[in-house]
């Protein structure tokens, strides 16, 4: 992602892989076969075309927004940490987004074990760290040598 000498960079979520990228469709029917298999409709339940989406298809597409929600947040915590011009920023920032990240964690170590991603919840934390180191690296990448970084 190109950014001028002096802007803000832009988190680019298709740099970094995330556990949920783990899962196919095979996945998924296997977990909700009612949702797949059912031969008398002409789509499949788990993406419906018309009506109310089944549980499963909402927690999956929640699942998604907050993987992508908390690499967005710690992404501009990494470049806010590595930017003199931006720290002033951090203590307020902090305060606003410190209840959205620890909710983002928590459905995520709720749907990972969910989904099969992750059979208990410290293997669920340790991919959110995982993809979070490698959030914070391409952040460190983008910011490096802007707004005179440390």
């Amino acid at each position: 992602m190109k950014t001028t000498e002096g802007t803000f960079p832009v988190f680019d979520c298709t740099k970094i892989p995330f556990p949920s990228d783990r899962l196919s469709v095979g996945h998924l029917r296997q977990l909700f076969p009612v949702h797949f298999d059912d031969c008398s409709v002409d789509y499949v339940q788990f993406f419906p075309e018309e009506g109310k989406p089944p549980a499963e298809s909402i927690a999956f597409s929640k699942m998604l927004h907050k993987e992508r929600r908390l690499a967005q947040i710690t992404f501009e915590d990494a470049v806010i940490a590595n930017t003199k011009a931006q720290k002033e920023q951090q203590p307020m920032r902090e305060h606003e987004v410190n209840a959205e990240r620890k909710d983002c964690a928590q459905l995520l170590v709720k749907e990972y074990r969910r989904f099969g991603i992750a059979p208990g919840a410290e293997a669920a934390r340790q991919l959110i760290r995982q993809f979070q180191n490698k959030v914070v690296e391409e952040a460190n990448r983008q910011s490096k040598g802007r707004f005179g970084s440390r």
